[in-house]
C-alpha cells in the first residue's frame, strides 16, 4: 500500500492544515526524515477508557521517570554530547529537560503501551521488600508505585549482568522515544489527531492507522542493532516523495 496516497485523503478530508505555510510544511517533512522517523501501517484500534487511564497513570507516575534515568545510562555518550549539564542532571534524575517530552510512538488511545508485552509478566513477578510495600509516597497509588519499584529492580539486575542496553532497547524500542516538544506537537496535530478523528467516525475493516515511528529511543541518537519481534513492513519515504501530498493539501487552502 502506498503511504502517500493513503495518507492524503485522511488528512485532506479533515480540512485541518498541516501547518501555516509551505515552509513549515516542508520543515515538518525534514524533521520526520532527519529524526529517523518512518511511517508505519498498523491495525487501528481503540483502547477502552479504564485501560487508557491505567496505562497513562503508570506512565506518568512510574514508567517515564525510570525510562529517563536508564536512558541516561544507555545513551550516555549521546546525551553528554548534545545536552547541557543542567539538562543531563534532569534526565539522570528522571525529569524532562525543558522543551523535550517522552512520546508514545503508538498513541495509548489507539492500542499503545508503555513497553513490550513480553516483559510485563517478568517485571510484575520481581519480589519486593517489606520496606518497598510500606513506603508508598503521598500522591502515588499502590499499584503504580509497586510497578515502578519492580521495573527499577528488574533493570538494575540486568545492569549488574551487563545486559542493560540490550534489555532496555528490547523493552522500549518502538514504544517510547524522547523527542523535542515541538516535534511531538507537530506529529500529534498534523498526522495522528486527524487520523484518530477520521478513523473513529468512518472506520472501515481494512483501514490502517499510520504512525511516525522510529527504532531509536532518543531523537537523533544512534540505533543499537537489536532484533525486533513481530516487526511489521517498514515503509520509508524521502522528502520529495511527500511533496505531492503537501502541495496538494496546501492548494486546497489557497483557493
Amino acid at each position: 500500500m502506498d503511504t502517500t496516497t493513503h495518507l492524503l485523503p485522511i488528512i485532506a478530508s479533515t480540512r485541518i492544515e498541516i501547518s501555516n505555510s509551505f515552509q513549515k510544511r516542508t520543515s515538518l517533512i525534514n524533521l520526520i526524515k532527519n529524526s529517523h522517523l518512518e511511517l508505519r501501517h498498523i491495525p487501528f484500534e481503540r483502547t477502552d477508557v479504564p485501560t487508557f487511564k491505567r496505562i497513562r497513570e503508570e506512565f506518568n507516575s512510574s514508567i517515564r521517570p525510570i525510562f529517563l534515568k536508564y536512558l541516561w545510562k544507555v545513551e550516555n555518550s549521546f546525551i553528554k554530547k548534545h545536552f547541557t549539564f543542567f539538562e543531563q542532571e534532569k534526565i539522570m534524575t528522571g525529569y524532562l529537560p525543558i522543551g523535550w517530552t517522552v512520546h508514545h510512538q503508538r498513541p495509548i488511545s489507539c492500542g499503545g503501551l508503555n513497553y513490550s508485552k513480553e516483559f510485563d509478566k517478568k517485571i510484575r513477578k520481581v519480589p519486593l521488600t517489606l520496606e518497598d510495600l510500606t513506603s508508598i509516597p503521598e500522591g502515588s497509588t499502590k499499584d503504580t508505585y509497586i510497578l515502578g519499584r519492580q521495573l527499577a529492580r528488574y533493570l538494575a539486575e540486568k545492569e549488574k549482568k551487563g545486559l542493560l542496553t540490550s534489555t532496555f532497547y528490547k523493552m522500549f524500542q518502538r514504544y517510547l522515544i524522547l523527542i523535542p516538544q515541538f516535534l511531538h506537537e507537530e506529529l500529534e496535530k498534523n498526522i495522528l489527531t486527524p487520523q484518530k478523528k477520521q478513523l473513529s467516525l468512518y472506520r472501515k475493516p481494512e483501514e490502517d492507522f499510520i504512525i511516525p515511528t522510529s527504532p531509536l529511543l532518543i531523537y537523533g541518537g544512534d540505533r543499537h542493532q537489536f532484533k525486533e519481534k513481530n516487526k511489521s513492513q517498514r515503509i520509508s519515504r524521502h522528502q520529495e516523495e511527500f511533496l505531492p501530498l503537501i502541495t496538494s493539501h496546501l492548494s486546497q487552502h489557497l483557493r
